[in-house]
This record gives structure tokens, sequence and C-alpha cells, in this order.
């Protein structure tokens, strides 16, 4: 059960939703598909204006593309028209049934085959693209640069808006750097990382999130990527950029958890208040969200009980009402705290006999994370150095079976973690144990 403090948060907000939506401060410029497909060059938005073929989106006319992509020389994204032509031909191909978009691999072993996106989806006639050297201005002037840097603070807003996230990835070779960029390469980009996390904290429902390889080459993306791919640990042109990721990152966060309050989605609330630090603001020297809830109060004295306190704090901002039940969703507060990395919570739990072994219940699938996960597989997926050291130190065991029929050295791997991996190795986790 929901803390009566939380559902009663929910309704005020649900009462007053109007008052805390974000608004977009830049029109959202599409070129439609019919136009996108005669291009044989790749003109700037200046250009496309003044020649009449952008839009001001509405869904009225239609679907909406977001093309992510890294630029293929350090002044222009596609010089040669090569990246955009794999695009155009993907687009046809699709349409005429000679090419389809497959499942991600590992999310079909697992849960079996989904539905996709249908031909029918990319008629050109209903499809408008948004790609940032169409959509955003490029000229130096001052109204421009303006323009520019609003644009850029509302992309999660046009992000949210389109049916379609795509990530562009033909396998190219950069003008300037002398290296093939490729889908690998997309993932290690910050920008191409930030981009991915717009359409994670997007309140928008449905839609696909397509790789493009190549014109015969098209997949929907895994969604484990967000476990371990923090857009502050990306690669940067410019290391200023963080802060205005940090800018970005931080007001996408604060408006998905007030929009799953708001929804009373509470298991989805607490799993992004607890993960967020570790998903989303890793390297970006941001202070974590620690509760949104107002009205905590206890009679524990921080002074004589630090550790209580804590505790009751936690509890109170996570909307549960006691140490043992679990959410909804099967979830105990123990897998909570070790997401959050909140050490000082979880020797509290373990303090107050809380079993250290205690797992989630159901799967999280659009995470592809599996049921029976302890607080130390947690720990050891989202890289929580200081909770997992603690878990092993109060005896977890290392070798719990998962859903997958793994342990926390799996996850620790799936995570992306060699130092999570050298602890439980440490603390003789079974790696010979498969799932």
């Amino acid at each position: 059960m929901d803390s009566a403090s939380l559902v009663q948060f929910a309704s005020a907000l649900h009462k007053h939703q109007d008052s805390i939506a974000g608004s977009n401060t830049f029109v959202m410029y599409t070129v439609p598909a019919d136009a996108f497909l005669q291009m044989t060059e790749v003109k700037m938005h200046e250009e496309l204006a003044d020649a009449g073929v952008l839009t001001e989106f509405d869904e009225s006319l239609g679907k909406a593309m977001f093309v992510s992509h890294q630029w293929l020389s350090a002044t222009h994204p596609d010089p040669d028209f090569q990246q955009l032509k794999v695009l155009q031909d993907t687009l046809r191909n699709i349409v005429a049934g000679t090419s389809s978009i497959s499942q991600a691999l590992f999310s079909e072993i697992v849960y079996g085959r989904r539905r996709g996106p249908a031909p029918g989806d990319f008629a050109s006639g209903h499809l408008h693209i948004w790609y940032d050297y169409f959509s955003i201005p490029q000229s130096h002037g001052g109204r421009a640069s303006r323009g520019r840097q609003t644009a850029i603070q509302s992309i999660p807003t046009y992000v949210a808006r389109c049916e379609f996230f795509v990530v562009l990835c033909p396998a190219l070779k950069h003008k300037d750097q002398k290296r093939t960029l490729s889908h690998a390469s997309w993932g290690e980009r910050g920008w191409c990382r930030t981009e991915r996390a717009a359409r994670e904290l997007s309140t928008r429902k449905g839609g696909y999130v397509i790789v493009v390889e190549s014109a015969t080459h098209q997949s929907l993306l895994w969604g484990g990527l967000s476990m371990r791919d923090a857009p502050g640990e990306g690669e940067f042109t410019l290391d200023g950029d963080r802060v205005w990721i940090g800018r970005m990152v931080t007001q996408m966060v604060w408006s998905k958890l007030f929009y799953y309050l708001e929804h009373r989605q509470f298991h989805n609330y607490r799993f992004l208040l607890n993960a967020h630090a570790a998903l989303y603001f890793r390297a970006l020297d941001l202070e974590p969200i620690d509760g949104l809830v107002p009205g905590f109060h206890t009679e524990i004295d921080p002074s004589v009980d630090c550790k209580g306190f804590m505790l009751e704090r936690f509890l109170h901002h996570n909307g549960l009402r006691n140490i043992f039940e679990r959410d909804a969703a099967g979830w105990p507060p123990i897998c909570f705290a070790a997401m959050s990395n909140n050490v000082v919570v979880l020797q509290a739990l373990l303090d107050r006999k809380v079993d250290i072994n205690q797992a989630t219940t159901k799967p999280a699938t659009e995470l592809t994370l599996p049921a029976k996960l302890t607080a130390l597989g947690i720990a050891s997926i989202l890289r929580n150095k200081e909770a997992v050291e603690l878990l092993l130190r109060a005896r977890a065991q290392v070798n719990y079976k998962d859903g997958f029929g793994g342990n926390a050295l799996h996850t620790a791997c799936g995570g992306d973690n060699p130092r999570g991996v050298r602890l439980l190795c440490d603390a003789r986790a079974n790696v010979n144990q498969q799932s």
C-alpha cells in the first residue's frame, strides 16, 4: 500500500497540473517527408526556411520523426549526403515492404516478439522529419544564436512530440577524424545519450525508438542501454556542454517525476526517484533529487539517531508505509535504497533486521530487468560501489539466482561495472553460474 501523504500529494498535483507543465520556447520546425525524399544535398535551416520547405509541426499534420545522429565533419553534418541518403532509402524500403524493423535481439529472446510499427506508419504524406541542421537556426547572427540556444533547450519537447525516434548510424567515415562512425560511436557521444534520455524521460505514450544501420538493417533499440550509458559519461567536443546537459537532464527528471505522481504511477516514481542519480546525473556535478513529497514529520531527533531519521525521511518521500512492505510492483524498500546508493538508509534497514536478500517479485520489462533481483544485484547493475561494498560486508548472498538464472555478477556485467565485478569475484561469486 502507498502512504497517505504520497496519495494526497499526487491528488494535489493532478488538480494543478497546468501550473507545472513546461512550455516549448522555440517553434518545432520539420521537413515533410515528401520534400525530404526529393533532397540530394543537406541544406541548413535558413536556406530551407527561405525556400518554404519547413513546416511548423502540428499533430494534426501526421506523425513526426526525430533523427538523432553524429555529424560527419566538424562544420557540416553530412557533406556528401551519405547519411541522409541511407534514411531516404530506409523509408522507401520499409514502405515498399523490402525491409522491416526487427526486434532488439535480447528483448525478443527474453520476452518474445512484440508488435512493431507498420509500413503504413512511414507513408510520406503523413510523416515529418526533425533533423538538427534543418530544424535549428545555424547562422551566426545574434538572433539566430538566441534561437539556436532556445531550440536546443527545447529538444526534450521535440522528442516528446515525435512518434518515431530514429538513431541514424550507418558505418561512415568522419571527414576530419578519419574514423568510422557507427551505432557504437553514437552511443559514446554525450549529446546523443542526452537525446536518448529525453526519449526515455518523455511523457509520450507509445512510439518507437529505431536504430538505422543501413537501408536494409533496422531494429528497435534495446532498453537496457539506459542502465549503463549516462549522458554525463559520454564524449563532448566542448566540455562546457556538460552544463547545458545538466540543466536539460535535471528538468527532464523533475518533469517525469511529477508526471508519474500526477498519474499515480507510484512504482515508476519510486524507481526514477532512486535511480536517476545513477542513470542520468552521473558525471554531471548535480545534486540528486532526494524527495518531493511535503509534510515530513518525525519524532526522531537526527542528532540522537541520524540513521533512524534518514530512514523515516526515505520512507516518507518514497510513499512507503513501513520497512517490510513491498510496493504494488513487488519491490521492497531495501531494493530502492540500494538503487539510490543510500548507505545510511541501507544500514538502518539492516540494523532493523530487514532481510538483506529480499528480492523483487516482478520484472521491469521496459529495462530488461528480471524478477528476483536483490539489493546487491540492483546496486551492481547501477554501479553503486558504496552500496555493493556495504551489502557484501553484511554478507549478502552473492549467488542469489535472479529471474534470468544469473547472479549479481551477471547484473554487474550488464551494467558495465568492472569494479563491481572485481568486488563480487573477491566475494566468491560463481563465475560459472549460467543464466
